[in-house]
């Protein structure tokens, strides 16, 4: 199913733990970001990345606090203080200013949430560190070279918090704001706009054109000159509240237009062409039933907001407490904790390839950004290595503990709990736990562990724990708990040295400023040369270049070329264990971008498989980076990797392709589409998507890489909700060409479970066996397995008084869909919808079931797939009343072609294969193409 949508459901008081299957298996955008729920004065912390894809822990609340983390460009300087003391040796340092602004960005979403929510830990990074592992990317300028224009300033991934790859982006000075962007109320409001469409998912409520001829070529959900401004509305004007109307950072309800007159706001602003309601709708409804347009991200509901009434619809607040919560952290260097598991099951090959690894990541930590400590746990756990800063240059830190690492002999039982909480303990004994820490655990074996008493210490501590799992042994849904619990991530690996040394460094790349270049694997001749191509960009200061294989130190000699094919004079330094690995490390400002090689020369008469794995620290605030999505399913679900490649902006044009290797260690090679298809939500915005076929329960790896190959990439904004001028103009931003090339790598897992032979009852005559769904517009998943498939089932209506819509969206794996409505005996046929007949066939298959035809009894529903060949197709069925997404946007007076939540204009009526209108709408449909990319809309 393509969009899982979530809550924070709000449970009676007596309730206890409600929980679903579908886990992330990647880090989030931030793994800083955690929401925590206050009852009677008893918090429940959650990470983003639960918040974005799994279902919770749910529990009641009265109020929520938001703990985030921003990237600044520049270095403010300042008491690395808040707030500020009393009587502060100087009240106007640079670090002042910004404070001020993050204090009226807490009182606008106190305020925007009618006092319900409050900001509270907002950790920054200074000197662009973290710049694409935060919430907030915030440059210093946001300019460009053309007069004529208007930069891009600040803008949003809607329902982007705790997603990987989704931000908000930011700056001090923005050109198309030069009185008000860097003034505390004017940054602290915008922000706050911004924030409503990054956590709520809400749209813009503002007036301006797209910059497309005819506008209804623009996605949807982009103002349009055809509008109506919802006033007042944060969502619409936040740059009118500085003057001081509270009313302006108010989201939209009945009160105001256009859901004054409408109240489905009649297509007539972004936020009602997407949800067909008001904000403040949108915010208290189950995002189960929101629309099935295409595009639509995955929203979560945060079910303590209460909309307000009329004759009150609009409530200003007393903000006195609004800032109760907030604290700023000026972030210090990482804490980086390494708990190693020493057991018996480790001994031999194990050990020593996971001392190789163990040790390739501390040799990674950037001098003078880092701290680094050691442990290693059997059946307790012990500290072996003290955390100590690393100085630039390093004067021995890092080398002193590969040195306790080297040491490590396996022996004993194994202990998860207390290695986890021990290491936990060390990170936060350091300098009080002030700086941002991060814990990584690896083990091959099983212990019980208390998972609650672990995630709720990590999650209180704000510290994520990254796991690996070691070799076939592994309590890999363990793992993965603890890991999604705290913000941290989960990596499976084998126990070959090149596969873990893998999954550390894009460990590392996941929770640091470090970037994955390459990882390749090839085999190279018998007593021959080769060259392996490398390619260092420039958005790159420094690089590592690792490279393993099994044999002794004297098999493999290597040296690193440049592109001349001369030798660069970078020295490999080689370590000799279970298996060998050589590092070599790159200044690539001194010795420049571009292309290099490594040679490997193979000194023996055997073919030996040579690794090699690049990584590498970003010299600019906006650097090529890669964040990917790939969550955890129940069958039928459609199962998709995500991969969103950025520069500051995302990039499309990529040539993006996925290795995954199943349970049983059989692989598969996907492409990822950046094309609207399947499902990819949306195309040329960055995100490319593949939907991975599976056919059993486990844990399934992939490794995607991204690469500039062809020099055709641009920056792109399609996927961002783009904020006016502070005189209310819209800004359409001009792409930039990326034409040199570049490789970016991402390593992540996500398991499977419950695969069956099939999945629904294929026999429409026996209504009994069908599946149950009801019509309360909730998505039931559902899979074609097999040639000739039908899944089954039935509904009984709650009213037979007015029309309902029968849908099949969500699609993936080619699904072509045909639905079927009968009877309650499943005996007589009432309607047919396929593409070509479909109300709004950018969603799916959507058609009504008139009132008239509705029983009582219940209707029995089928599907199946158009090409009776197809052994496989994934999507979505439900039932319910009519959604925005269930026909083609409105055409404005005067406006061009109507675009559906997905693309594809046309004529309206009510769907299905009912009367004339799906004669014509299948004509016209025949014309401009069935399976279009979804970008036009």
């Amino acid at each position: 199913m393509k969009h899982v949508r979530h809550t924070i459901a709000k449970l009676l008081a007596t309730a206890g733990v409600a929980c679903l299957a579908a886990q992330p298996a990647y880090a989030a955008s931030s793994w800083l970001s955690t929401v925590t729920t206050i009852e009677n004065g008893a918090r429940t912390t959650y990470s983003a990345g639960e918040l974005s894809s799994r279902p919770l822990p749910r529990a009641t609340s009265t109020t929520a606090v938001f703990d985030l983390s921003i990237s600044l460009e520049e270095n403010p300087q300042g008491d690395d203080e808040y707030p500020e003391e009393p009587t502060p040796a100087t009240d106007d340092d640079d670090q002042n200013k910004f404070e001020k602004k993050i204090e009226e960005f807490a009182d606008a979403v106190f305020q925007m949430t009618n006092g319900k929510h409050k900001i509270g830990k907002v950790t920054i990074f200074r000197d662009g560190d973290q710049a694409n592992n935060t919430d907030v990317q915030w440059k210093e300028n946001c300019t460009d070279s053309d007069p004529t224009t208007t930069a891009p300033g600040p803008r949003a991934n809607p329902s982007g918090f705790g997603v990987a790859g989704a931000r908000i982006y930011f700056c001090t000075n923005w050109e198309g704001a030069p009185t008000l962007m860097d003034t505390p109320k004017g940054a602290g409001f915008t922000l706050a706009h911004e924030w409503g469409h990054y956590t709520y998912g809400i749209y813009d409520e503002y007036v301006a054109n797209c910059g497309q001829t005819p506008e209804t070529n623009c996605v949807i959900f982009f103002p349009r000159s055809t509008d109506t401004a919802s006033s007042p509305s944060i969502m619409n004007g936040q740059w009118t509240a500085v003057s001081g109307s509270q009313d302006w950072l108010e989201v939209s309800t009945l009160g105001v237009e256009p859901y004054a007159t409408q109240a489905d706001g009649d297509d007539k602003n972004g936020q009602a062409r997407v949800f067909g309601e008001n904000g403040w709708a949108t915010l208290t409804r189950d995002p189960a039933t929101d629309p099935r347009h295409s595009f639509l991200p995955t929203r979560t509901q945060y079910t303590n907001l209460v909309a307000p009434t009329a004759p009150n619809l609009i409530v200003n607040d007393d903000e006195s407490t609004a800032r109760s919560e907030l604290d700023i952290i000026w972030a210090g260097n990482q804490v980086a904790e390494l708990m190693i598991d020493t057991s018996g099951s480790m001994s031999g090959t194990p050990i020593s390839n996971a001392k190789t690894a163990a040790s390739l990541l501390v040799g990674q930590l950037t001098p003078g950004e880092n701290a680094v400590g050691v442990g290693r746990f059997t059946s307790s756990a012990t500290q072996v290595f003290a955390i100590t800063d690393i100085p630039d240059p390093d004067t021995g830190v890092r080398s002193g503990a590969q040195t306790a690492i080297a040491a490590f002999s396996a022996g004993g039982g194994t202990d998860i709990e207390d290695a986890a909480l021990t290491a936990l303990a060390q990170v936060q004994g350091f300098q009080g736990g002030t700086r941002p820490s991060v814990v990584y655990l690896l083990t091959d074996g099983q212990s019980s562990v208390n998972q609650t008493t672990v995630i709720n210490a990590y999650t209180a501590a704000k510290v994520p724990l990254v796991t690996f799992g070691f070799g076939s042994g592994v309590n890999a849904g363990l793992l993965q708990s603890l890991a999604n619990g705290t913000g941290g991530q989960y990596f499976f690996s084998p126990t070959t040295l090149a596969q873990i040394q893998q999954a550390f460094v894009a460990a590392n790349a996941a929770f640091s400023s470090s970037v994955v270049v390459q990882s390749t694997t090839a085999a190279a001749t018998a007593s021959t040369t080769d060259v392996r191509n490398v390619t260092l960009d420039s958005s790159l200061a420094t690089a590592a270049i690792n490279v393993s294989f099994a044999g002794a130190v004297t098999d493999v000699s290597l040296r690193l070329l440049d592109g001349t094919g001369a030798d660069t004079g970078a020295a490999f330094t080689c370590n000799a264990g279970a298996e060998v690995s050589c590092d070599a490390e790159v200044d690539v400002t001194t010795l420049g971008a571009g292309q290099y090689g490594v040679e490997v020369v193979n000194n023996t008469s055997s073919d030996i498989d040579v690794s090699v794995l690049v990584s590498g620290t970003p010299s600019d605030f906006e650097s090529y980076d890669i964040a990917v999505e790939f969550n955890n399913v129940n069958y039928p679900q459609s199962f998709a990797i995500e991969a969103t490649v950025t520069d500051g902006p995302a990039i499309t044009g990529l040539d993006v392709t996925a290795t995954v290797t199943k349970p049983d260690s059989s692989t598969v090679n996907l492409p990822l589409l950046d094309d609207g298809k399947n499902s990819d939500r949306l195309a040329d915005d960055g995100t490319y998507t593949a939907d991975v076929p599976y056919d059993m329960d486990g844990t399934y790896t992939a490794v995607v890489t991204a690469e500039n190959t062809s020099g055709n990439a641009q920056t792109t904004f399609t996927a961002t909700a783009i904020s006016v001028d502070e005189n209310g103009n819209g800004v359409t931003p001009t792409p930039t060409n990326i034409t040199e090339m570049f490789t970016r790598v991402a390593v992540t897992n996500a398991a499977v479970t419950g695969v069956a032979p099939d999945d629904h009852s294929n026999d429409p005559s026996v209504p009994g066996a069908c599946t149950a769904i009801t019509d309360n517009n909730v998505d039931t998943a559902g899979r074609i397995d097999a040639a000739g498939d039908v899944d089954c089932f039935f509904f009984t209506p709650t009213s037979t008084a007015n029309d309902l819509i029968a849908r099949v969206t969500s699609l993936a794996l080619d699904m072509q869909p045909v639905v079927r409505v009968y009877d309650a005996t499943g005996g007589t046929e009432l309607l047919m919808v396929d593409l070509s007949t479909s109300a709004n066939a950018a969603s799916g298959a959507v058609a009504t079931v008139p009132a008239s035809s509705l029983d009582a009894a219940g209707h029995v529903v089928t599907v199946e797939h158009a090409d009776a060949t197809a052994a496989m197709g994934n999507y979505a069925v439900s039932i319910g009343a009519k959604l925005a997404s269930d026909e083609p946007v409105k055409v404005p007076d005067g406006g061009g072609n109507g675009g559906g939540g997905g693309g594809n204009g046309g004529g309206g009526g009510s769907g299905g294969g009912i009367g004339p209108w799906g004669v014509m709408f299948a004509a016209l449909l025949a014309l401009i193409g069935l399976r279009q990319r979804r970008r036009i809309m």
